[in-house]
């Protein structure tokens, strides 16, 4: 009995072919679409979309650029999606830095992400401009609060900062809020060693290839992909400056092995010397021992483990540092207990940026009215 069924001409196989592709395609697509709506922050999508110009007004620009001293600094030709420029021409946040003017009294805060304000689009929102604001309603508008925070800083890069720039800007008083980033490298070879090489390299910037970026523009699977596989890891986005310049975590032995070992030296040693560059400039310094969401005191991965205890050493180490070099300390830690204050681990709330603000006031209120005299 014969087979009526005719075998498909090789034209159809194909045109078949291409159809199931095209779906196949299509609906990668669409899954990288819901995944970029709704697995990406908002915070996140604004960064990549701006850094690629999707609306095509501007060339590409990225948030960080290298710095030959502080590894890294926030990049003063960047803008928002609103095509506002939030930093100044030395990569901090605004305003424009000018020399101290006669009578004025200058506040310089030193810190990371929690001190440049993560979460903030502008900064005035940030314990530093809560600061200043407080200080303004009792002492008048000839007191400023200049924010020196960097995401990601650790006591290393702050230590150029304080070397190089906090001179210029000749500040009365000098905040010193750090022991958080410098927690990570307790799990690394040596605490990451004194000149921080076994924890980070330094961060350089390689622009988008052309084929990429045109892909990125018309894919939102492709933005997925080269965010997470291409883009982050090998320096075209450093959207997150830690996995631009830090090593990857150590395994879970070698993390305990090299905690164990861990003493806080290094961070004591940079402590020690941020004090003695303040106090170089005739400033007088100020240390904020650093809070920590308490839902994030007991972690499960070891990792994270070794980097609670390490932050909570460093807060000790600030502690003995102000009495050894006869500091004034604000705590932070302490008080700030509530899971209230934080979005995450570290970074604070409105209401922990605000209490930030209300407890530092009162130990500059003194030192403002013993400069006063």
């Amino acid at each position: 009995m014969m087979n009526d069924e005719k075998p498909l001409s090789v034209k159809k196989k194909v045109l078949f072919s291409v159809v199931l592709l095209v779906g196949f395609i299509a609906l990668l697509e669409l899954s990288g679409s819901l995944y970029y709506r709704f697995g990406f922050s908002g915070e996140k999508r604004e960064l990549l979309e701006n850094f690629i110009g999707l609306d095509r007004s501007h060339a590409p620009v990225p948030r960080y650029i290298p710095h030959p001293y502080f590894n890294y600094t926030c990049n003063p030709a960047y803008r928002d999606a609103d095509g506002t420029h939030p930093y100044n021409s030395r990569g901090f946040r605004k305003p424009e830095w000018t020399p101290k003017k006669k009578g004025m009294l200058r506040i310089a805060a030193l810190g990371g992400s929690t001190t440049y304000g993560m979460h903030s689009k502008n900064g005035s929102d940030v314990w530093p401009a809560l600061l200043e604001k407080k200080l303004q309603t009792q002492w008048g508008p000839g007191i400023e609060v200049i924010n020196l925070g960097i995401p990601g800083y650790t006591t290393h890069e702050l230590i150029g900062v304080a070397a190089m720039l906090v001179p210029t800007l000749t500040p009365d008083i000098v905040l010193i809020h750090v022991g958080a980033n410098d927690a990570f490298s307790t799990c690394y070879p040596d605490e990451g060693g004194p000149d921080n090489t076994n924890f980070r390299y330094s961060f350089s910037y390689k622009p988008i290839p052309g084929a990429l970026l045109f892909l990125m523009r018309n894919s939102k699977l492709i933005r997925v992909l080269a965010f997470r596989y291409a883009v982050s890891t090998k320096g075209y986005l450093p959207g997150d400056m830690i996995a631009a310049m830090q090593y990857r975590h150590p395994s879970d032995e070698d993390a305990v092995k090299n905690a164990a070992k861990a003493t806080g030296k290094y961070f004591r040693q940079n402590i020690d010397s941020l004090i003695s560059l303040v106090k170089n400039t005739g400033a007088i310094p100020v240390l904020l021992t650093h809070p920590l969401n308490p839902q994030w005191e007991y972690p499960t991965k070891v990792f994270y483990q070794a980097m609670v205890e390490a932050h909570r050493r460093n807060n000790r180490i600030m502690m003995e540092m102000a009495r050894l070099r006869d500091v004034q300390l604000v705590d932070l830690y302490t008080p700030m207990r509530e899971v209230k204050y934080f979005i995450d681990a570290i970074h604070e709330s409105p209401a922990g940026m605000e209490t930030k603000a209300l407890l530092i006031t009162p130990a500059l209120n003194v030192l403002i009215k013993q400069l006063n005299h």
